[in-house]
């Protein structure tokens, strides 16, 4: 087919895996574009309320909590949560407790209907404690957790938490190759 392009008309992108921050090891597009439209976390009003680099700090942090379930079964601990330990800046965070915690069908007919201020949705919910699972783990956050964990599940979970940052900020970029066309 003469539309065919010949191997040695081809150039691939280089691999970035030089230069100290994630700045330098990714491509312009994805640092300044990409990340901030598709990944980095945001305000009601769509703003960006964290940068690049802390983009990786948060998404360790959430892959390490998991680990706060299976090193306590490892070590045949029970960690424990409470209402106030669901995610603090959610914006339904009373609809999130009472998916974790069950809530009072009298009271509110659907999760949706139990208010997102911990304090008020209290009286909604069932439990005022329990088990933290594989289940629900995702509907906590990190800052809330980690510091009340007994100190060996919360040491692992910090080095994890570190051990992924690191990775993944170590991690080398490659262009779209479509883009190199």
């Amino acid at each position: 087919m003469s539309g065919d392009i010949d191997v040695d008309e081809v150039t691939l992108p280089v691999k970035r895996t030089e230069g100290d921050t994630i700045e330098e090891r990714l491509t312009a597009n994805a640092y300044h574009n990409i990340l901030p439209a598709r990944y980095l976390k945001k305000d009601a009003g769509g703003n960006p309320v964290e940068n690049q680099e802390e983009l990786f700090e948060r998404v360790a942090r959430n892959v390490a909590l998991a680990e706060a379930v299976f090193e306590a079964d490892r070590l045949g601990l029970e960690v424990r949560v409470t209402p106030e330990q669901i995610k603090p800046t959610h914006p339904r965070r009373g609809e999130l407790a009472a998916e974790v915690f069950g809530h009072d069908t009298r009271m509110a007919s659907d999760v949706e209907s139990v208010p997102d201020d911990i304090e008020e949705a209290r009286e909604y919910l069932l439990d005022q404690e329990i088990r933290l699972t594989e289940n629900n783990v995702n509907k906590f956050a990190y800052e809330t957790v980690v510091p009340e964990l007994p100190a060996e599940v919360r040491e692992h979970v910090e080095a994890t938490a570190a051990q992924f940052q690191e990775v993944m900020e170590r991690l080398g970029f490659m262009p779209n190759w479509r883009a190199r066309l």
